[in-house]
């Protein structure tokens, strides 16, 4: 679990030293999601979390963006088109990393 939690961690401090998108593939309760880091040339870094069932020809058109990680969870968050903010988690001890390749 602690494992799981540095690889994010790792990822964003990659993206933001390299002033590269990066992106995880991974597993969380048998379904498939992408960890994306962007850094925008304003120096700002987008994270978000998306689900591979959303992607249309390299177009996202569902993700929720990353809060924080904590040692227990990715604290995630959206806001609908009323302006309502939706809170989700994900309990990093069922991520599994995963190869999208395969």
């Amino acid at each position: 679990m602690q494992n799981v939690k540095q690889t994010f961690e790792a990822l964003d401090t990659i993206a933001t030293a390299t002033n590269t998108t990066q992106e995880l593939y991974f597993s969380y309760c048998g379904e498939k999601f992408s960890f994306q880091v962007d850094c925008t040339t304003e120096g700002l870094k987008l994270t978000n979390v998306s689900h591979w069932s959303s992607r249309v020809e390299n177009y996202i058109t569902d993700a929720m963006n990353l809060e924080k990680i904590t040692n227990k969870y990715l604290c995630l968050y959206s806001y609908t088109m009323l302006g309502n903010r939706i809170n989700e988690k994900m309990d990093i001890s069922k991520i599994e990393l995963i190869n999208p390749n395969k």
